[in-house]
């Protein structure tokens, strides 16, 4: 007797074992289903950068590998010349770009300045201005197409307004009371926010949205 109540209970558990792997595992495919389909909705942001503005977005990433360490001592550009081709702070990659495109950033901001100084609020030095992030975003503002400072992750109205090569500008460091400035890039990440071009204190790279620096945009800007 005991013999076949063994029996029946082994069977037992046998069929509620099977049912708790089958139940289980349906559960475990439709959640990786889910978490697989979520950022991959079919939503294509439309690249609208000119041709001009793309050419300057790939004369910029050809920075990438080079630069290898960041200018601390803001070096300039009459008394020591410019910084060696490996040493730049986060606006050179803007001016130099720029210049290989054959566009004289620091005349125009250093023209812009002498006529309107009470706009700029700073003291006029040829050798500095153009690499003071404060004058690129006043000229900026002044000379290209003012963009949104919001960023908003799945959002394709908001995110088309982000376009490679668009330059975008950020709030002062607590710290250093330096601000930043990057470009954005033609990658995104799964919710399309896209990543920038920016050198930060070591390397010039593509490894961070807007998103992700700490202090906030305040610029957003199309100069082509």
């Amino acid at each position: 007797m005991n013999f076949f109540k063994l029996i029946l209970l082994g069977i037992l558990l046998i069929f509620v074992t099977l049912w708790f792997v089958l139940n289980t595992s349906s559960d475990r495919v439709l959640v990786i289903k889910q978490k697989s389909e979520s950022p991959q909705k079919n939503i294509l942001i439309q690249n609208l950068a000119s041709s001009k503005a793309m050419q300057f977005y790939s004369w910029a990433t050809k920075q990438i590998w080079i630069v290898n360490s960041y200018d601390f001592t803001n070096w300039y550009y009459s008394a020591w010349g410019f910084p060696p081709n490996n040493i730049w702070v986060c606006s050179d990659v803007i001016w130099r770009a720029f210049k290989t495109l054959g566009i004289d950033f620091k005349n125009l901001i250093d023209e812009d300045i002498k006529n309107n100084l009470s706009l700029y609020k700073t003291t006029f030095d040829s050798n500095i201005n153009f690499r003071r992030v404060k004058n690129i975003n006043t000229f900026l503002s002044r000379k290209s197409k003012i963009l949104t400072n919001e960023l908003i992750p799945e959002n394709k109205n908001n995110l088309i307004e982000w376009q490679t090569w668009d330059i975008v500008i950020f709030d002062q460091l607590p710290s250093s009371k330096l601000w930043h400035i990057g470009i954005i890039s033609n990658l995104r990440r799964n919710d399309w926010v896209p990543y920038m071009l920016d050198n930060h204190w070591y390397w010039d790279s593509v490894r961070i949205t807007p998103l992700e620096w700490e202090t906030k945009i305040i610029g957003h800007y199309r100069f082509f």
